[in-house]
């Protein structure tokens, strides 16, 4: 059923299996589908439209462009941000390349320092303490990436868009080093995410280009042990064959479920989630086929889609569009038990990827859903309504602290932190 996707009316040149363009009115969603012909004429509508049954409309080809775009829906508020800037001590050439929330307190951060220090930054007065060291056999530059566990005794630091992975202990020297191997890495995030199970601190990643693995990082044991999901030596696909790219790994915040942000030769972006318990205990292959997983945003030529867990059960996505040539800004929220879409909203601006460059996060969700662009700032959303509640041009920050509930930013000395009040 189409629903409110449906279009007011079709151009009267469309014929079954032709392709066609969706043409905004700028009137809340509605839209026209128009011919290719017709397309190039906006925004200067043809008189030649028709109503159509949606039985009809089922027997069009692919949406192949977008014209206009839909009303971005505003509603005026007192919310505004607060900022703190933090100076933060320097060593030599030292440069700190990545940060992340140090989640057993109030408002630290943990950062990743180019000589493979890691350090426990505290938001109060910006005093610096190293609290690990990772040694990894690759150099650590602005395109390396740091993840922690939530307990924080362990930490994983990764190219961002690279083929490698070094797991440490915080406080022994314990380590293991992860590859996926070579084929297509540039194209996607290295998949790589710690979670808790029961207490235990587990990490799940990326062992080859479409396979990936949970750890114990305590033992270094693979928990989800199985056979082959590749094509054969001798040609054959097994049972469980898994043709697409892992991405980019994102678990939701009660750590039951992961979003795997990947793609599939085509090109397409091929986003899916899964339970982490029942890959666990019930199903090695849940990860591949199993009963839990689900398809979410598919397009084509589009992923390392900025994405962000709104609650345990929903999931919001960048971009709305069957093609990246034709994105339009907006948000997608799906629900991550049944896969399906249950609604979206236009005029969410955030950062795109340009591999191999890393971007930083983009989307954000605390009561609010905040979205950022290195150009137009911070923008404040109603998750539910779709409404802008809030724009701050000059704010720019790569991660949130969900404890704090402060932004963080880089600056020229150190960091800036900022709150949302009201």
């Amino acid at each position: 059923m189409l629903g409110a996707e449906r279009p007011i009316a079709v151009c009267s040149h469309l014929k079954p299996d032709d392709i066609y363009h969706i043409w905004f009115t700028g009137r809340g969603r509605d839209r026209y589908w128009v011919c290719e012909d017709c397309a190039p004429q906006y925004p200067t509508l043809t008189e030649s439209l028709k109503e159509v049954p949606d039985a009809f409309l089922e027997e069009f080809g692919s949406e192949e462009g977008i014209c206009g775009r839909p009303e971005i829906r505003k509603r005026p508020t007192n919310l505004k941000f607060t900022h703190d800037r933090i100076e933060l001590p320097v060593s030599g050439t030292e440069r700190r390349v990545d940060f992340v929330p140090n989640m057993n307190t109030d408002g630290d951060w943990i950062a990743l320092n180019t000589s493979g220090s890691i350090e426990n930054v505290d938001a109060r007065n910006g005093e610096v303490r190293v609290v690990g060291y990772a040694s990894p056999p690759f150099w650590i530059d602005e395109n390396i990436s740091l993840c922690v566990s939530p307990d924080l005794e362990y930490g994983a630091v990764y190219q961002t868009f690279g083929e490698r992975a070094h797991v440490f202990h915080m406080h022994k020297y314990d380590s293991m080093d992860l590859t996926r191997g070579t084929y297509c890495t540039k194209h996607s995030h290295f998949s790589i995410a710690f979670f808790r199970e029961n207490g235990r601190p587990l990490l799940v990643a990326a062992t080859d280009w479409n396979r990936l693995e949970v750890f114990d990082p305590a033992s270094g044991d693979i928990l989800t042990k199985r056979g082959p999901n590749m094509t054969l030596k001798n040609g054959k696909e097994p049972k469980h064959f898994f043709g697409q790219f892992r991405g980019q790994l994102t678990v939701s915040p009660d750590e039951c479920r992961i979003v795997d942000n990947g793609w599939v030769w085509t090109p397409f972006g091929s986003a899916k989630v899964w339970n982490l318990r029942d890959w666990i205990h019930r199903n090695k292959w849940e990860s591949d086929d199993g009963l839990s997983l689900k398809y979410l945003a598919w397009r084509r030529y589009h992923w390392n889609t900025p994405a962000c867990w709104v609650g345990n059960e929903r999931i919001a996505f960048w971009g709305w569009g069957a093609d990246d040539d034709f994105l339009i800004p907006a948000i997608l929220v799906f629900d991550a038990s049944t896969g399906e879409q249950t609604h979206w909203f236009p005029g969410p601006e955030v950062r795109r990827e340009d591999p191999p460059s890393k971007a930083g996060h983009s989307m954000f969700f605390d009561k609010y859903l905040f979205c950022v662009h290195d150009d137009h700032g911070t923008g404040v959303w109603d998750i539910e309504t779709g409404e802008h509640l809030h724009q701050e041009p000059s704010l720019k920050p790569i991660h949130y602290h969900p404890i704090s509930k402060q932004f963080l930013s880089r600056t020229p000395d150190g960091i800036q932190l900022s709150r949302l009040v009201q």
